[in-house]
């Protein structure tokens, strides 16, 4: 990863510096060039167009004789098949717990070991493979069409029994929706956004419920990964990790969506909400007070008794486990 961020780096500092130079030769201010492209990327239209022609560029540069004969590039290309379903089961696992920008780092990282791996394997690389489909036209290709459908049918068929999962019961969502119709109808201001009395009780209705449908699940996970840790096999624990992480976000989400729908709250609207809300230090402080205090109040665990040296035990794992995780991200800064 060190060493697609450096590559990434000099990439952009070596972009930066060629259209610093193409401004100076055309006589053209580099912020209004800023400016203009910026616009154009702001706009989808434009945007593929600008995409397209980046793409024309760069497959005209990286052109080369087709050489390789059409069943190996029908091999590479099933290769790339399924090291795509790969690439589509890492991203999954992290779309509820990385931000967009560093799973798009992660799927570049992911593409430019396809290609170590096609040129490893086949001796060609992503680049070589792309411009050789187009000379087959492998995309009519009968055979890799239908290996395509068979991983496409696998990808829908994942992404169905996540969601099937995540999906709560009919009877949980006519509750909530009986439940979100007693507060009234939406309160609305002049910005656009829900009142911050609206908003903070439809929020504690999402949580309450989405602690009702995962309290069970999360209980049953935390057993697994326990024995993970026991077992010291790290990559079972950060397995466990992900998939409950996005089981639980999912079934918030579908949850909240489920409420807000039947309130008729458009999604804009909550979306504009909860940026301006949870950007706001006052706000803010008021919502996750009220909504850790709902947590607390949902939680049926009883208290166990522990020992000063059990106490002082727990305080100190805590303490040395946020201290990897503060290290862990201060690497990934710096990086």
């Amino acid at each position: 990863m060190k060493i697609f961020r450096e590559g990434q780096i000099e990439f952009q500092n070596c972009t930066i510096e060629v259209t610093k130079k193409a401004c100076e030769w055309i006589e053209l201010d580099q912020a209004n060039y800023q400016l203009t492209i910026r616009q154009y990327m702001e706009d989808e239209a434009t945007r593929k167009q600008v995409m397209q022609k980046d793409q024309e560029v760069r497959a005209a540069l990286d052109a080369k004789d087709i050489t390789e004969p059409e069943d190996k590039i029908i091999a590479a290309s099933k290769f790339k098949f399924k090291r795509d379903m790969d690439m589509f089961r890492k991203l999954q696992s992290l779309k509820f717990t990385m931000a967009p920008q560093a799973q798009q780092e992660i799927q570049g990282i992911e593409l430019s070991k396809t290609s170590d791996a096609l040129t490893i394997e086949y001796g060609f690389d992503l680049a070589y493979l792309t411009q050789a489909s187009r000379h087959y036209n492998l995309e009519n290709n009968e055979e890799l069409k239908g290996f395509r459908k068979l991983v496409i049918a696998q990808k829908e068929s994942e992404e169905k029994a996540e969601f099937d999962r995540a999906q709560p019961p009919q009877e949980i969502i006519d509750a909530l929706v009986a439940e979100g119709k007693l507060i009234g109808d939406p309160q609305y201001k002049q910005d656009g956004t829900m009142t911050f009395d609206y908003f903070l009780e439809t929020s504690k209705i999402v949580t309450r419920y989405t602690m009702k449908q995962t309290q069970t699940g999360l209980a049953e996970q935390a057993i697994l990964r326990r024995a993970a840790i026991k077992a010291n096999n790290e990559e079972e624990f950060q397995k466990l990790v992900l998939s409950t992480a996005n089981w639980e976000q999912l079934t918030n989400t579908l949850i909240q969506a489920n409420l807000y729908q039947a309130l008729k709250v458009p999604k804009q609207v909550f979306e504009k909400s909860a940026q301006v809300y949870l950007m706001d230090p006052d706000k803010r402080t008021i919502y996750e007070e009220e909504i850790q205090a709902l947590r607390d109040s949902l939680r049926d665990r009883p208290a166990a008794d522990l020992t000063r040296e059990q106490i002082l035990d727990s305080v100190r794992k805590l303490e040395q486990a946020k201290f990897e995780a503060q290290k862990k991200m201060y690497e990934f800064v710096r990086s």
